[in-house]
């Protein structure tokens, strides 16, 4: 299982894909409170907000393509039933 699963690990365009996505969606939330604060006159840095956004948005840049390397791992067969429930 652990085999299969190694051959199932995306290639490394996949994972700059993945890690671009990501930082993509780690500025539009930064964003999206740094205006938010500049808004209700709160102090504010850019920079800042988005290094405080990236350990929850940085983090699936990683996460992301092992569970695609997991479900194509994962038989749907009825004898592995087992196997798919866990």
């Amino acid at each position: 299982m652990f085999k299969n699963f190694v051959n199932n690990i995306p290639n490394i365009k996949f994972w700059a894909a993945s890690l671009v996505f990501w930082l993509i969606l780690n500025t539009v939330a930064s964003s999206h409170s740094y205006r938010m604060s500049i808004h209700y006159d709160r102090p504010a840095v850019f920079f800042d907000v988005w290094l405080e956004y990236l350990p929850w948005w940085g983090n699936w840049a990683i996460i992301s393509p092992l569970i695609i390397a997991v479900t194509a791992t994962i038989s749907l067969e009825r004898e592995t039933l087992f196997k798919f429930i866990i």
